[in-house]
């Protein structure tokens, strides 16, 4: 074997490897997307929140928007830090923002990180593969929605 024809096969070998790395976070997040799809099929209204991290692992996300809007109030001086009982407590003595913030029920969300169909983009930044929830899941994400007493009250598999 020549020189020549080595610096081929590890050109190539080089190649494929590289592929593979940039292919197989796409391929593991398919993966894990279609278990949990699957594994969701089996809950149940009226199970317990234990019974779904056992079943489907911790969420990606939890959303609980009154609390969401009200950690992202600088004007309050509220902070992503505070303890659940703090928050309570400023969610207590705000009577106005009850009226704007109604209780929302908890929600899990299971989803892509990665989005290849949406990643080529027409303006800056030109190539963004990762997905960013702020305000609130995917259509396509798996959602778990929990009642007052912490059991399902609707599961949502697209």
């Amino acid at each position: 074997m020549t020189s020549r024809e080595r610096r081929t096969i590890l050109w190539f070998s080089v190649g494929l490897i590289g592929c593979l790395l940039l292919t197989s976070p796409a391929l593991y997040d398919s993966i894990r997307m279609g278990l949990i799809r699957r594994r969701a099929r089996s809950l149940k209204v009226g199970d317990p929140k234990t019974k779904v991290e056992s079943i489907l692992g911790r969420p990606d996300e939890i959303w609980d928007f009154s609390l969401l809007v009200l950690r992202k109030s600088p004007i309050l001086g509220i902070t992503e830090h505070m303890e659940p009982e703090e928050l309570d407590l400023i969610k207590e003595n705000i009577g106005r923002m009850r009226e704007v913030l109604p209780e929302t029920p908890e929600e899990w969300s299971y989803g892509k990180r990665f989005d290849w169909k949406h990643s080529l983009r027409g303006e800056f930044p030109y190539v963004w593969p990762l997905r960013v929830r702020v305000f609130g899941p995917d259509p396509d994400d798996v959602m778990i929605e929990f009642d007052d007493d912490g059991n399902v009250s609707e599961i949502i598999v697209p």
